[in-house]
Order: C-alpha cells, then structure tokens, then sequence
C-alpha cells in the first residue's frame, strides 16, 4: 500500500508539471522585448518549486573589448534588433581555467572556451510584469580579480526563495581587467568599470524583468566584496545602486590596492616580448597579443610579489585615493545602506596557502616558518625591524598554550583572516554607522558539510557563497558535487531570507518578525549577528586584536601618504 508521503510527493509533482505547462513554463520560452529586440529566456526549475523562475542568460551590456578596446573603459552595446536568444551562458572572461577548476572546487564549471567578448550578464526573476517592481539583487563573483565568472553561480533559487531579480555579472579579470602603467596608457580598473556600466545597464533595463531600478542591492564576496564596497565610495556611482552588501572583501583591506601596478604590468609586457621604450608602443604590442598568452604569465614567487598583482589602483578618476583613507574621512559617494561580515576562520586554509613558500603545508608549517612569513610579510607595510611587531603579534594569538609546531599553521591563519579580512570590515562598519549609514554585521560560523580542509578550521573564506545563493535548492550538477545536509538548506533558506529582507527593505529583518532579530551595529555596542543554524547575536568582537590591525595598517597607510609623523606610537 503507498503511503501518504509518498502519495503527496507525487501529487505535488503532478500538480507542478501542470501548472509550468498550463502556463507556458514548459511549453514555450520567456520572450522580454526591449525596444525592437525579443530576447528569448528559459524557465528554471529549483528542488523547492515555489514558483516559477524564468532565466535569461548572456545578454551582453558592452562591446567586445579587443583591439582599440582593450585596456579600456568599457563601450555600451545597444541590443540588435531581432530575436535575441538569451538561453544558455555565454563564455568566461580570459583566465587561467587549471587555476579556475582548484579555486572553484565544486562549482559547475563551463567547458565552453573563455572569450574576450565576455562582458554579459545573467537575470534571474520570477515575474515578467513590468509592474512588479520587485528589489534587484546583482552579484559580482570573486576570484582574486583572477578567476570566476557569472555562469558558476545560478540565482534561480535566490531569486525564487526571496521573489526578488537576481543579475549575475561578467567583469574582465587578471592583466586583461587590471593592468595598469598609471598614466594615460593604461590607468586601470577596467574591470571595475564593466561592473559600473553593468549597473547602468541594469538601470536602464531591469523594469523589463520585473525589477526596480530604483532598489538595486550590489553583493559580492572576496574580490566581488571588494569591488561593492569600493563601487560605495566611488562618486560616479551615484543612482545606481541602493544597498551594499559585503561578504569577506572590505575595500579597506591591504589586499584592496596593487602597489607599484607598473611594475607588474611592464613585467607581463617583457614576458610577451613588448620591449618598447614608450608606454604607448608598449600597450600597442600588448593588445596585439592574444588574450589567453596575457593571462597565462606567471609572476615569479618572489618577497615583494603581491596576492594580487593585478587588481584596482589608485587611478585619480573611478578609485580617488585610497579606500581607507576615504572611509575614514567620510567620504562616500554613495548613499546607501550596508550589510558587511565575514567567516569565523577566513585565513583557515585557503589564504594561507596562497601567501606560503611553494609547496607550504600543515607538514612543514613550524614556529620558525609562522616568523619567517610574519617578517615577510610585515615588511611589506612597516619599514625597519619588524621583531618588536612580531614578538606582540605572537603575544596577541598565543592563547594559554603558546604557539607551537602543532598549533603554528592554525594560529598563523586566524592572523591572516583577522588581518585582512575580519579587522578591515569591522572598520568599514565604524564608518558607515558612524556616518548614519544603516549598518549590519554579521560572523558566519558553520562548517559546512562540503568542505574538505583540515578538521581545526571553521567556516573557510568563501564557504558560505552555496548557502547566499540557495545552492541546496538547484537542480542538475551542483548536486553531484556538493552535497547539503537539512540543516544546510535550513540555513542557506535563513541566509536568503536575511539577504533577500535586506535588499527588499534595507533591514535584515524585513516587515515580519520570522527570524531571530538582527540589530543594526552602533560603534557604542558593536552588535553583530553570528551566522549559524540557530543564529545569535553578540557584541564587539576581538576588540584588541580588531584594534590592533586597524591601527598598524592605517598607520601603514598614512605613512606612505606623508600624513602621519608617528605612525607606529600608537600600536
């Protein structure tokens, strides 16, 4: 005899298949018509089956960058006339894809060929009325401003969770995205400025979907959280977003900036054999390369090498100064409200093992090894004996066991995720909240069941990403590869509900009282929601260690800048 369960299951999907059919979902496609053009979506389907999700993917919002346009700014593309089929993924932006396929472990990685003309975006709505105006939700993939792109992430489940528009964005990356001489041959950021002409895009067409341009949420993680929380302080952003929200990427992290740009980029140029004397000739060689021998050169693992060798720079128009120093003033070119965190262990394994010497692993991690990457990496941001800053860094972290051989890889990457991480986004919290913007901190904390470092580590810098974007709920190949527990999809359905209140109302905690109240975070109490299966709130989180960080690299900073004398007193 089949049972109730059973019996519902197969009514419910009965029921499901009838209505998508009756409906056209199955049917027929999604057709948007935008001027003269008729752009031709899918219907998208997740495991909840809430309601329906129409999916239009690779519109592109600006010409190929290649030729003339390539190390510029981005030029804006006018729809063609005609149909447009918009039902599959267009192609990554150039980029290393071995290095791709380790960083984005478990993702659903495209086997199509990365291209040049790359620079398209994904909608994902649950509503063709033009008179919805739901919120709009636009992500912006991290990646080191190396890797990633808008086809990893399916906003399906979010969009249909929260009945909101999610965008998915493509931005040019590595030396392509980023290289830069400093002058008017090549300033830079050109990644950057895709991402503001996508929003522009966005406002001038999302209506069409269903959304509001009017209520635009950016949100972005690792190098994607950088670049919304940058795009904050950027005044030729005003109009085009309304809420920020940042995931483990604070634009006031000593990650944020390259420093000597030029270096780097004449280092590419030599590689490629781009040997001329003026920077012009220079950047005429190097757009007569191919894009994939650009993003293919290896930058020797030197003391000085950065993280990031290619990403945003100071270039006098779209980044001003640097973000810090903005923060830190006031300074916003945007008015709008922020939700900013980050993950209880964000150097666990990931950060760690990018900054190490070659083949660096929990095998050969000891105390002398934790000192000597302090010393390099100290170096970089305070001139002269950095023995004193070691020996009270190690006093900060020792606990009651001390740093040891066994203890020394762990207690090195709760340095490297406090410092760069945890630290610059609580500032960005004193910022905002003390200028009267609208502020929500948040701490991530659950392991997840998909994640395969070592057992010491926590919540690992960017683990959370499957929960934000209702992973748990899509169909198809992400779930042969990640694998969710109950209480996974109970907590990504709570993210997605924080994330989704957020956009829509500008507070976490939307017009209902479902979930545990998140307060706004206030320099006087320094409230922070800890993001867990049963989320709870606490307050002023490592506050020496916070002090600490926050002090040496301002101090660092303005330093370099000439605006502070005694930059290391107060440490």
């Amino acid at each position: 005899m089949m049972n109730l369960p059973r019996i519902w299951v197969i009514w419910s999907s009965i029921v499901l298949i009838c209505i998508l059919s009756c409906n056209g979902g199955m049917a027929s496609d999604p057709v948007v018509t935008i001027g003269q053009t008729n752009i031709r979506g899918r219907v998208s389907v997740t495991k909840a089956a809430r309601r329906r999700v129409y999916a239009f993917r690779s519109i592109y919002y600006a010409e190929p960058p290649v030729g003339n346009k390539r190390f510029a700014a981005p030029s804006p593309l006018s729809l063609p006339p005609g149909d447009y089929d918009a039902t599959d993924y267009g192609p990554l932006c150039p980029q290393d894809v071995n290095l791709l396929s380790l960083a984005f472990s478990g993702y659903p990685i495209p086997s199509r060929e990365p291209s040049e003309d790359c620079l398209h975006l994904n909608i994902y709505t649950p509503t063709l009325d033009t008179n919805s105006r739901l919120a709009v939700m636009v992500w912006i993939h991290g990646g080191a401003f190396g890797n990633g792109g808008n086809a990893l992430y399916d906003g399906s489940a979010l969009a249909e969770s929260q009945n909101v528009v999610v965008v998915n964005i493509n931005y040019r990356l590595g030396p392509l995205g980023f290289l830069s001489l400093q002058n008017k041959d090549a300033k830079g950021n050109y990644g950057l400025l895709d991402q503001q002409l996508a929003l522009k895009w966005v406002q001038n067409n999302i209506i069409y979907f269903g959304g509001d341009p009017d209520k635009v949420t950016i949100f972005g993680e690792s190098a994607g959280g950088m670049s919304t929380s940058v795009h904050l302080i950027a005044p030729s952003n005003k109009k085009l977003f309304k809420r920020v929200i940042t995931q483990s990427g604070p634009a006031t992290s000593s990650l944020m900036l390259v420093e000597e740009p030029a270096k780097w980029a004449n280092y590419v140029a030599q590689e490629v054999g781009c040997t001329a004397k003026s920077s012009e000739a220079v950047m005429s060689c190097l757009r007569s390369k191919s894009a994939d021998e650009l993003v293919h050169v290896k930058i020797p693992e030197t003391p000085d090498k950065p993280l990031l060798p290619f990403g945003p720079v100071i270039d006098g128009e779209f980044i001003r100064e640097d973000p810090m120093i903005l923060y830190q003033s006031g300074f916003f070119g945007v008015k709008a409200d922020v939700l900013i965190g980050f993950n209880d262990n964000e150097g666990g394994y990931s950060i760690p093992a990018t900054r190490g010497p070659s083949g660096l692993d929990l095998d050969n991690f000891s105390v002398d090894v934790f000192r000597m990457m302090l010393k390099t990496e100290f170096s970089k941001v305070v001139p002269g004996d950095t023995s004193e800053l070691i020996s009270h860094v190690e006093a900060l972290y020792a606990g009651e066991d001390g740093i040891t051989d066994e203890t020394a890889f762990q207690k090195f990457g709760h340095i490297v995720g406090d410092g760069l991480v945890v630290a610059p986004s609580l500032a960005i919290a004193e910022y905002t909240s003390e200028s009267g913007y609208y502020t929500f901190v948040y701490e991530y904390q659950h392991r997840p069941s998909y994640y395969k470092g070592p057992d010491f580590i926590g919540a690992d810098h960017g683990v959370e990403e499957p929960l934000v974007l209702g992973f748990p709920f899509l169909e198809g190949d992400i779930q042969d590869t990640m694998e969710f527990t109950e209480e996974e999809e109970s907590l990504s359905d709570i993210m997605m509900t924080y994330w989704g209140n957020f956009a829509k109302f500008g507070d976490p905690n939307g017009d209902k009282a479902e979930l545990p109240y998140w307060p706004p975070y206030r320099h006087t109490d320094k409230i922070y929601m800890q993001l867990k299966p049963v989320p709870e709130i606490a307050g002023n989180l490592k506050p020496n260690i916070v002090m600490f960080w926050n002090r040496l690299f301002s101090s660092a900073k303005l330093m370099k800048t000439g605006r502070h004398g005694r930059a290391m007193d107060e440490l």
